[in-house]
Formats: structure tokens, C-alpha cells, sequence
């Protein structure tokens, strides 16, 4: 008897204490408020996410063959309201599959491995690097900017 009244208070402390932590770091958590994540389903969630960046990659995947090679150049990793770099292969291999993902830290070493698409993640380049041409560019809510390359 006197183990059940020890028992069920510390259950109820363990899930208080979870509840008070969603309540109060869920946007960080979860990458959104938990009530938004509530309202919403998770393929909306997958498909709509609220970063630029997982947006650059979406749309970029959208306008490239199945099948073909891509070098992500991303210049974000380590800002502030960006993740970073491990992360941006992570979720572009996720999101590419079965495209074969590459990551470089240049448009020049991007362009050197000669992959079929190039996805600049940050500043628009300058020049077109020998070979590849620009097929998009655009700019997201949050001043995030993609440009996809493809191999002329």
C-alpha cells in the first residue's frame, strides 16, 4: 500500500513535468507551437514547412529528373533561424530520394564533382559556372534564396 502512494505521485510529477516542458519549449521542440501542430496534419507539415531553406529544397526537387545528381552548396549553416549543415544533407537525401546527394561549400567545388544540378542555398552566384546554366532563382518569405543550376 504505502509503495502505490509513492508510485502514483512521482507518475503524475514525470508527466507534469513533460507537459510543462512542451508548454513551454514546444517551438523549439517541435519546430513550430504544439497547437499549430495539433491543427495541422503531418503531411501538410511535411510538405509547407515554415523555413526557407527545407522550402528551397522541395522546390528544387520538384524541377529536377528523377534519378540525376545534385550538389547542395548551403551557405546558411551556423545563422541564426538556420539549420545547419548536417542537417540540410539529412533532410535533402530525404526529400531527393533516390537522387544521389552531394554537399560542397562552394559553387566552384560544387561544380568540380560535375553532378547534373547544382542548389545554391544562400546568395545567388555571380556567374554560372562553366557548364551549368541558371533554370531558377527565387527568394522565400523568410529572405532565404535558392538558385538551381542544371548542367547546359
Amino acid at each position: 500500500m504505502n509503495r502505490r502512494l509513492l508510485v502514483v505521485p512521482a507518475v503524475l510529477f514525470v508527466y507534469a513535468w513533460g507537459v510543462h516542458t512542451l508548454v513551454l519549449a514546444g517551438v523549439t521542440l517541435l519546430d513550430q507551437h504544439p497547437l499549430t501542430m495539433l491543427r495541422t496534419s503531418p503531411e501538410y507539415s511535411q510538405l509547407h514547412p515554415a523555413d526557407g531553406s527545407r522550402q528551397a529544397i522541395i522546390v528544387a526537387e520538384q524541377l529536377m529528373r528523377p534519378g540525376a545528381s545534385v550538389a547542395i552548396v548551403y551557405r546558411y549553416g551556423g545563422q541564426i533561424n538556420h539549420f545547419n549543415k548536417t542537417y540540410a544533407y539529412y533532410w535533402a537525401t530525404w526529400r531527393m530520394f533516390p537522387r544521389p546527394v552531394v554537399m560542397a561549400d562552394s559553387i566552384t567545388e560544387a561544380a568540380a564533382g560535375a553532378p547534373d544540378y547544382i542548389l545554391d542555398i544562400g546568395d545567388p552566384p555571380v556567374v554560372d559556372p562553366q557548364g551549368y546554366r541558371t533554370i531558377r532563382t527565387r527568394t522565400f518569405s523568410d529572405n532565404t534564396t535558392m538558385t538551381v543550376l542544371a548542367r547546359a
